[in-house]
């Protein structure tokens, strides 16, 4: 696996799949559970991403502080799912802020 950290928030947040992985999370109100991530696919090819993509994809997050594990509550076993951290809602929330920026001078 390509070691990612400290490469800039920005790169690792648009890096193939990363970017569907937070889009996933912020489309949520609840942690996503990794067997919902094996829903993405890649918006190009259309095809899914493998089991070991995602998983390494979520570690590259986890390690960089965009997402985090939390404990869901759950009767039958310990099941846990994936936020964002305040890092990973700021990161985002300065894109979005750029972004609006762009299209008012384009």
């Amino acid at each position: 696996m390509k070691c990612e950290k400290n490469n800039g928030i920005f790169n690792i947040i648009s890096s193939k799949g990363n970017l569907e992985i937070i889009n996933k999370i912020l489309n949520s109100q609840k942690p996503i559970q990794f067997k919902e991530f094996k829903l993405i696919t890649n918006p190009i090819t259309k095809k899914k991403y493998s089991t070991r993509t995602i998983s390494n994809k979520l570690k590259i997050l986890e390690e960089n502080g965009l997402i985090e594990t939390k404990f869901i509550e759950n009767i039958k076993r310990k099941t846990f799912g994936y936020r964002l951290t305040e890092k990973g809602i700021q990161a985002i929330n300065i894109i979005k802020e750029a972004e609006e920026k762009y299209k008012k001078i384009n």
